[in-house]
């Protein structure tokens, strides 16, 4: 597992064989461009939503950008 914080890190990381990311929903089209097979889940600072429902925007919005979980 890893996190990796930006494009170059992306890269090594699969170059690397790592098989799972945890990266932030702004990350995921990165991470699919570069890394397009590595299962991805997407993190989220929970503290920043005011709602139930607006973690659950959160959530299906990093799925509709290609988060696994």
């Amino acid at each position: 597992m890893a996190n990796p914080a930006d494009r170059d890190e992306i890269k090594a990381c699969a170059e690397t064989g790592i098989e799972l990311f945890v990266v932030g929903t702004d990350q995921m089209e990165d991470v699919r461009e570069l890394a397009p097979a590595i299962f991805t889940g997407a993190g989220s600072s929970w503290y920043k939503f005011g709602s139930d429902d607006e973690i659950v925007a959160n959530a299906f919005e990093a799925m509709r950008r290609g988060a696994e979980m």
